[in-house]
């Protein structure tokens, strides 16, 4: 039985995530390609930037709130490079979900206080600020092109923020084989991975053959990756139940497993 191909579309870069995931999909028993619509670049603070996270993070128990693995590793690199930083070790971290927390657990060595069961910044919200005791300040070194959701929720929860934008995911043409391994897959009833509303959004700008691009399975890591797709004119073949690498892998293997794909 042929392994069902599985198109993959992280960013290429640091703590992108792509090399990883494809090597988990291989051992899942799948046939990944790569067509990666971005790339990751860590950014360095302006000096007033910097000083409102020294500041951020001065308190007694300095919370930090982190919404993606790649969040994670650029928040390393950052702190890194603040030398009047106290040790990560004495920060409490707030993870987005099972993602979030193991980057945290590899990075940092410690299990974070706080995982949201919902992996939205509404859901993280709701559920940090019902906490019986939840931090009143908060930093959350986040994309250069997020949402920018988490912040001005918990600020109406009355919990001060300072955001930074620690990193950025640009847009970035796949090659030409990139573009001919989408086609091929899409001619064998592939998959297509999308695990951020960016992420669909590049592809739909960068990919050359949108026909075959419709014809693709395509799996959700989450509502929001969810909503992007359905707003770019493609169908959802699954949601991840698990908003997390691990639900992604999970819903490639029901859908294989209960059409007999192969």
């Amino acid at each position: 039985m042929r392994a069902p191909t599985v198109v993959v579309t992280r960013p290429r870069g640091p703590a992108g995530g792509l090399e990883e995931f494809v090597g988990r999909l291989r051992e899942e028993g799948f046939l990944p390609v790569v067509f990666s619509p971005q790339s990751v670049c860590f950014l360095s603070l302006l000096p007033d930037e910097e000083k409102r996270v020294v500041q951020a993070l001065s308190g007694q128990a300095p919370c930090v709130a982190l919404l993606s693995p790649t969040a994670v590793f650029a928040c390393q690199e950052l702190l890194r490079k603040i030398s009047t930083i106290r040790p990560a070790d004495e920060f409490h971290f707030a993870s987005q979900g099972p993602g979030t927390s193991k980057a945290i657990e590899e990075c940092f060595g410690c299990r974070p206080f706080f995982e949201a069961t919902l992996s939205t910044a509404e859901g993280f919200a709701s559920e940090f600020l019902n906490l019986a005791a939840h931090p009143t300040e908060v930093f959350v070194p986040q994309s250069s092109i997020g949402r920018d959701a988490l912040g001005p929720l918990l600020r109406a929860g009355g919990v001060r923020v300072c955001e930074v934008a620690a990193y950025s995911v640009i847009t970035s043409r796949p090659n030409l084989d990139e573009q001919r391994d989408l086609s091929h897959a899409a001619a064998g009833s592939g998959f297509i991975v999308f695990m951020s509303p960016s992420a669909v959004r590049a592809t739909i700008e960068t990919c050359s053959d949108r026909e075959s691009l419709a014809k693709l399975r395509v799996v959700s890591i989450g509502p929001s990756t969810s909503e992007a797709i359905r707003e770019s004119g493609l169908h959802v073949t699954v949601e991840a139940v698990e908003h997390s690498e691990e639900g992604v892998v999970r819903a490639l293997r029901d859908c294989v497993t209960g059409d007999g794909a192969g």
